[in-house]
């Protein structure tokens, strides 16, 4: 665990940086890059984080630090629990970082991107994987007036097959279309970002440790409700199931 700790603190700036430069990083095949820039991971800055709590397996009450800047637009998330060790074929933590935010007059929000950071050491039949959905307390809708189930709701992920040894960084940024925005006629909403760390060995045999140590950033963006009011179109739930091209780094 410290060498895990140790090692991501020394490597996260440098992943970062890599992230900003190359839209196209990945650290598999079924995760390809985007354009976006690490810029858009500022919330708007009339989005304020009012509140941060966070509950699962992953980060249980105690074991997590979220700290909001002064401006409330913008927070870190360190978690000292989220955490697997291979024990058996299939292991899993999970972890809810709900966000309380304060949403300008007349708009909805929706969670625009996500950045992650941990730690990872597997053998070459050892995989781990993240996955996260977004949504809001009260329900939300992917597109512009659209209402979903929890089951319909998008979902990124990205897969890190062994061997691999190091600290990394992964950032999600989701697709216009796909966004699941909050519900109009509100000055609040609150944003549930769902993770799931997975680790797997049909062997049975590797050797394989993988944390969350943190949540860098948590990045919105708004739209105005008038627009839903005159009849935007509906854009609909996606078609493949999934919400985003998330890039990784394993450093």
């Amino acid at each position: 665990m410290n060498k895990a700790m140790t090692s991501q603190a020394a490597a996260l700036a440098l992943g970062i940086a890599m992230l900003s430069a190359c839209g196209d990083l990945a650290a598999s095949g079924d995760a390809s890059g985007t354009a976006e820039s690490l810029s858009q991971l500022a919330p708007p800055a009339d989005v304020k984080i009012l509140r941060a709590r966070a509950d699962g397996s992953g980060c249980p009450p105690g074991t997590y630090d979220a700290n909001i800047s002064g401006n409330r637009r913008s927070l870190q998330v360190r978690f000292s629990h989220y955490d697997l060790e291979r024990r058996s074929d299939f292991q899993t933590r999970n972890c809810s970082l709900m966000l309380e935010l304060e949403v300008p007059a007349g708009e909805s929000v929706a969670v625009k991107s996500l950045l992650l950071s941990g730690y990872t050491h597997q053998a070459a039949s050892v995989t781990s994987k993240l996955t996260a959905i977004y949504t809001f307390l009260g329900g939300g809708g992917v597109g512009p007036g659209a209402v979903v189930t929890d089951n319909s709701l998008p979902e990124f992920s990205w897969v890190l097959p062994g061997p691999a040894d190091g600290a990394f960084v992964v950032r999600d940024v989701v697709e216009e279309g796909r966004l699941t925005f909050s519900k109009c006629g509100s000055s609040t909403a609150t944003a549930v970002v769902n993770t799931r760390l997975l680790l797997s060995d049909d062997t049975r045999s590797g050797d394989g440790y993988a944390n969350v140590a943190s949540v860098e950033s948590v990045g919105f963006i708004t739209r105005s409700c008038a627009s839903l009011d005159a009849g935007a179109p509906d854009a609909g739930p996606p078609d493949d199931g999934t919400a985003s091209t998330p890039d990784g780094a394993l450093l």
